[in-house]
């Protein structure tokens, strides 16, 4: 699905955009740990909206939002606090699909899904944190401070949009394809 590999690809440059911003590794590190843990938090609430809504509209949903986030907040972000509201928002939307938790175990009850999801939510934040900055440290900061420019941002964050904007498009024409009142009048 097109949200897994921009997800993927959004992860990926998301911290060359902040090194190129002057961000320090540590909050870089931070950054990636949001990530994760929006990840699991967007998969347990998309879980219970395709279980109210259906599929087709969770789809929906999520691509336009991951639309929406990059067209707007990524592409206009000129500091850190406005790229951890971008991370939030996008990784709660297009992460939801690419989780790393068990979405069986939210079928047991209200409260145990709260409880289990929350403990899910704070171990992935702190695992990614602590494992992504000596990485980003030894492997990532040179290289992206010494062969990346601000120029290059711009353009990848388009083409990112226009990706997530034709899947939302696509799917839209799926759902009025679907829908009853217009198989009627055919």
């Amino acid at each position: 699905m097109l949200a897994g590999a921009g997800f993927l690809t959004v992860i990926g440059l998301l911290p060359a955009h902040a090194v190129t911003m002057g961000t320090s590794v540590e909050h870089i590190g931070l950054l990636m740990g949001l990530a994760n843990g929006c990840t699991v938090m967007g998969a347990i609430l998309l879980h219970h909206f395709i279980k109210r809504y259906g599929y087709l509209n969770g789809m929906l949903m999520v691509h336009l939002v991951a639309t929406m986030s990059t067209g707007i907040l990524w592409y206009n972000a000129k500091n850190y606090d406005a790229l951890t509201g971008f991370t939030a928002i996008f990784c709660m939307s297009a992460g939801s699909l690419v989780p790393m938790y068990p979405l069986g175990q939210l079928e047991k009850g209200d409260k145990e899904s709260v409880l289990l999801g929350g403990t899910q939510i704070i171990k992935w934040m702190v695992l990614t944190t602590a494992v992504s900055i000596p990485i980003l440290k030894v492997f990532y900061i040179d290289w992206a401070s010494a062969y990346l420019s601000t120029l290059w941002i711009k353009p990848a964050i388009t083409l990112v949009t226009m990706g997530y904007m034709s899947a939302t498009v696509g799917l839209v024409g799926l759902r009025f394809s679907l829908s009853p009142h217009l198989k009627a009048r055919l």
